[in-house]
């Protein structure tokens, strides 16, 4: 039992939550980014008519998708398994939507100023 707490063993209980919770601290940091990003599209386009979005409309999708998980989706979906998910299984399945989400929020600041430079264009 003392292997599967111990905080000192990366393969722990603990280690995994701390690997994975560590991971999703990274990846907030550059959703922040993907935000900034965000806020100068959404006032450059803040008069524009529904129409101005075509192209964007994948951006814009994740953006928002992310942005509901980083606000509480995560808590949400991992709140959810918390009741029938054995300890073990509950930091596998953190573990999986964290490195889901990360691999979504990397690059999004990237594409969200290229959508806002393909608009830019037209």
């Amino acid at each position: 039992m003392g292997l599967l707490v111990d905080r000192n063993h990366p393969e722990s209980i603990w280690g995994r939550f701390k690997g994975a919770y560590d991971r999703w601290k990274a990846a907030l940091r550059q959703f922040e980014q993907a935000q900034s990003a965000w806020l100068r599209l959404s006032n450059f386009m803040s008069d524009a008519p529904e129409a101005a979005w075509t192209g964007a409309e994948q951006v814009r999708a994740d953006y928002l998708e992310i942005d509901q998980v980083a606000r509480s989706g995560l808590q949400v979906q991992i709140n959810g398994l918390v009741s029938h998910a054995a300890a073990q299984n509950l930091v596998d399945e953190l573990a999986s939507e964290v490195d889901g989400y990360s691999r979504k929020i990397q690059g999004l600041a990237a594409q969200i100023d290229l959508a806002r430079g393909d608009i830019n264009v037209r």
